[in-house]
């Protein structure tokens, strides 16, 4: 382990013991009871060759019991998320609750999962394609990284959201696909 990464407050979030995630801003607004909401990870494996592995894959999933404000949970209260739903939730459990949900990009929004349709998965599931970009910055030419969806997930999902870009929420609106794609989840193990 890298010096002084041992004393680094772990940062687990989503959880999924009993399914909740905290998202300060809010762009997970919209999301309701019965949505799913998937979470995805830029990984690699531990000892790589081979560059095409290193994408973005699906984690894991919640099926949306509850999505709010925190402040709307239970105004004021930090005890009582503590004491119920959001009890493992990072953001809740971490001793400067009051600042995060006061933060300028906007307040604590948390989401809690139905135990029944939410899960880690045991394998993170390929979704992206890699590609290397060329831009110039300052005078000189860089190359860059960039994953976007795969032609098989682009039909899958229904959607192109071009370059896949971390902790930023991409939507399925149309109904047809959603149902199709949580269809295709619950088959990933």
């Amino acid at each position: 382990m890298p010096h002084g990464l041992a004393k680094t407050r772990v940062h687990n979030d989503p959880e999924f013991k009993t399914f909740t995630y905290g998202h300060i801003g809010n762009r997970l607004r919209d999301l309701s009871r019965g949505d799913i909401l998937v979470f995805y990870a830029g990984l690699e494996p531990y000892d790589f060759k081979n560059e095409d592995l290193k994408q973005r894959y699906i984690v894991g999933y919640f099926e949306v019991e509850k999505a709010d404000f925190a402040i709307k949970f239970e105004p004021g209260c930090r005890s009582r998320l503590l004491d119920h739903a959001f009890s493992k939730n990072q953001h809740v459990s971490y001793r400067d609750f009051t600042k995060e949900c006061k933060r300028k990009k906007g307040a604590l929004f948390l989401v809690k999962g139905r135990k029944s349709g939410s899960r880690l998965l045991m394998k993170g599931q390929p979704i992206s394609e890699r590609r290397i970009i060329t831009c110039t910055r300052d005078g000189k030419k860089n190359k860059m990284t960039r994953y976007r969806l795969s032609k098989t997930m682009v039909k899958e999902f229904g959607v192109d959201w071009g370059d896949i870009t971390m902790a930023v929420p991409h939507w399925i609106r149309d109904e047809r696909y959603a149902k199709r794609v949580w269809k295709w989840l619950r088959k990933l193990q």
